[in-house]
């Protein structure tokens, strides 16, 4: 994503002073740089749970838990609770199978 680090420089350099909403476009365009740019789609951890009807996990331990597994994860632009993995989905769905037992309601 050689336009994301473009545009990244650029708000950097500060080219679009009359944009009042640098700061902002800048975290986006940051969190999109961190983001898995080969997997093109993310699951919500709030979702997941609520299928499970099991209280919500933190981001960073289930990211700890998949690369523990051997497999990459970031979190999305487009959602704060959403992860992007590698990983096959019955990975992420044996993931929180250990989380619910760990954790019983």
């Amino acid at each position: 994503a050689e336009w994301v680090a473009a545009a990244l420089d650029r708000v950097a350099a500060e080219c679009d002073e009359h944009l009042s909403t640098t700061e902002r476009i800048h975290g986006v365009f940051t969190a999109v740089s961190e983001e898995l740019m080969d997997v093109p789609l993310y699951y919500t951890i709030p979702d997941i749970c609520k299928t499970l009807h099991c209280a919500a996990p933190k981001l960073c331990e289930v990211r700890a838990a998949l690369q523990h597994a051997g497999y990459r994860s970031s979190q999305s632009h487009r959602d704060p609770d959403a992860i992007k993995t590698d990983a096959p989905p019955r990975v992420l769905w044996d993931v929180f199978r250990c989380w619910v037992k760990k954790h019983p309601i």
